[in-house]
């Protein structure tokens, strides 16, 4: 639960710039991570972010 808090809290913070959404985080029924988004090219920017805040915290 605590990557679901700090994944929120990252990517709540920002929003595509060009439909002004933010994207949606959830887990599936095999407790996994799902990133919605309104389109695609948001959704690789917030893979990247995810990416980059999951090598921050695995250098912890």
């Amino acid at each position: 639960m605590k990557y679901l808090d700090i994944f929120k809290d990252v990517l709540g913070t920002i929003e595509c710039p060009i439909h002004h959404q933010q994207p949606e985080i959830i887990k599936d029924d095999d407790d996994d991570l799902q990133i919605i988004c309104c389109c695609r090219k948001f959704k690789k920017e917030c893979l990247f972010l995810v990416h980059k805040i999951a090598g921050l915290m695995a250098k912890e």
